[in-house]
């Protein structure tokens, strides 16, 4: 389903056993979405260690919504129209529901993890960072 899943199944078809997933923004989310994934969830379980979440954002249609409010001086229902209509496109190219990117559900992954995020960060508000800290179900 996501392109880092088959990037560690590989990982760990190679023989790894103590695996560290890093990632920066969408790459954290990737992670995430990895880990909750009932698909992957006990391969991941067993093989990944730790998750280095790294200024991690709870949903792509959140994202998207926050970062056109702060740089477009275009009305909300314009860009909001904007961001269907990449999704649209994206699901018909690809069959991939960008809103489905939601890292929300994260309560269930066990695994440590730890929280990177700056409160000067002008990309992705350190508020994702702490709502997914508050959700999240492993040691943190």
């Amino acid at each position: 389903m996501y392109y880092s899943d088959s990037v560690l199944l590989q990982v760990i078809k190679r023989g790894y056993t103590d695996i560290v997933l890093w990632g920066r923004s969408m790459g954290a989310v990737t992670g995430l979405l990895f880990m909750q994934d009932p698909a992957y969830a006990k391969i991941a379980q067993r093989f990944v260690r730790m998750l280095v979440l790294d200024s991690p954002f709870c949903s792509w249609m959140q994202i998207t919504k926050e970062i056109a409010a702060k740089r477009s001086k275009l009305p909300h229902f314009v860009t909001d129209m904007m961001i269907n209509l990449v999704r649209n496109m994206v699901l018909k190219k690809h069959g991939i529901d960008l809103s489905m990117v939601d890292v929300s559900n994260c309560q269930d992954i066990a695994v440590p993890a730890i929280f990177i995020y700056s409160k000067e960060d002008e990309l992705v508000s350190w508020k994702h960072s702490d709502s997914i800290f508050k959700h999240y179900g492993g040691p943190k």
